[in-house]
């Protein structure tokens, strides 16, 4: 099928419209990607490691973009696992990344040193690691984007979203301007490019509702399918976090947010439901007095949550690393210098407040 010249006009119109940000010419884009590294910190012994895919519902597809028209799975949630061969926990942990990315942020980090999927996996916990619908290997919808095509009607076509080296700077906290890190910081700079890397765009907009009416489900689906667990969640995984709670909170054990958004503000039922296990609400280093959107106004409104659900009768805390030790961390915590370090004490803290307050078949 040949395109107009009005076709090929329009297609530039809609690429344009969907890039955010400034075009970086960067001679090379990382001598990490071509390193052979070490990964792992040695042997990982598995009893059963895949994937599967959650939630989702059939829609008829129309403009197809050349594939003929028919019926398809959309909305569905990615999972990855890993059953280590000794499963020392009672309860599994379900990774929820944050916004702009996917479940690489639990794997390897972008320096080449070991993530928190396989870290936790090696002390003893099944892991479970999603990519959101509309994200990564979960894939999007591409009938609004063809329909625009076919149409010519960009107003047909969502804006897709895609953070760019600028904003994860100031935004991740990696330092205060551009270029310039703060004193300290765990964050590897030599692998900034890598983090980029890892951004997708954020093409849950594809789905009627995005994220936030979609991803709940998908957990609701997967708790239901692999029973009781602990789900710990970074950013934008919050208020998806938060939804999933109110939709099967007795199929949580514990949640540790990190560093979540709070939108929507929880009702009162998804507080409730809280009060049901004890919750960790965790942020990084350059947080108070930081006006920068993961830094005092996140913080504020996860302390206020922590408020709400201790009034409840609940047991939640908000905790500041640098309170406990750990300094100069960042909004991408869970993979830096100090990574493993910060998986221990969230290992001890579900240890002491989570297993301990109760027993569980071993998975």
């Amino acid at each position: 099928m040949s395109l107009s010249i009005r076709s090929i006009q329009y297609l530039q119109h809609v690429v344009g419209a969907m890039v955010i940000g400034v075009v970086f010419q960067v001679a090379t884009f990382s001598a990490l990607a071509d390193k052979a590294t070490t990964v792992l910190g040695g042997p990982l012994l598995l009893k059963d490691e895949g994937s599967f895919f959650v939630g989702g519902e059939i829609a008829n597809s129309i403009y197809t973009g050349g594939s003929g028209n028919g019926s398809y799975v959309r909305k569905q949630m990615y999972v990855d696992y890993k059953v280590p061969s000794q499963n020392n926990h009672p309860w599994p942990i379900v990774f929820l990344h944050g916004g702009g990315l996917t479940g690489a942020t639990w794997e390897t980090t972008p320096d080449g040193r070991e993530g928190w999927d396989t870290y936790f996996a090696r002390k003893g916990f099944t892991t479970y690691v999603v990519d959101m619908p509309g994200r990564g290997r979960a894939g999007f919808d591409p009938e609004p984007i063809n329909h625009g095509v076919v149409d010519q009607n960009i107003s047909l076509v969502p804006p897709i979203m895609r953070f760019t080296r600028e904003r994860a700077w100031t935004f991740f906290r990696i330092g205060p301007t551009v270029g310039t890190p703060y004193p300290g910081t765990q964050f590897p700079l030599e692998a900034a490019d890598q983090l980029s890397a890892q951004g997708v765009p954020y093409a849950e907009v594809t789905f009627t509702g995005g994220g936030q009416a979609n991803t709940p489900p998908a957990m609701a689906a997967l708790l239901d399918r692999i029973g009781p667990a602990i789900i710990i969640s970074h950013s934008l995984g919050g208020p998806q976090t938060d939804a999933t709670v109110g939709l099967r909170s007795n199929l949580i054990k514990g949640v540790i947010n990190i560093e979540a958004v709070q939108a929507p503000v929880p009702s009162d039922a998804i507080v409730k439901a809280y009060t049901n296990f004890p919750d960790l609400e965790l942020f990084g280093d350059n947080v108070l007095g930081n006006p920068v959107s993961t830094g005092q106004p996140r913080y504020d409104a996860r302390s206020a949550l922590v408020k709400r659900i201790n009034d409840a009768g609940g047991s939640a805390k908000v905790v500041l690393l640098p309170d406990v030790g750990f300094t100069g961390n960042t909004h991408m915590m869970m993979e830096e210098k100090n990574n493993l370090q910060i998986a221990n004490f969230l290992i001890d803290w579900i240890t002491a407040n989570v297993e301990s307050k109760g027993s569980g078949k071993k998975n």
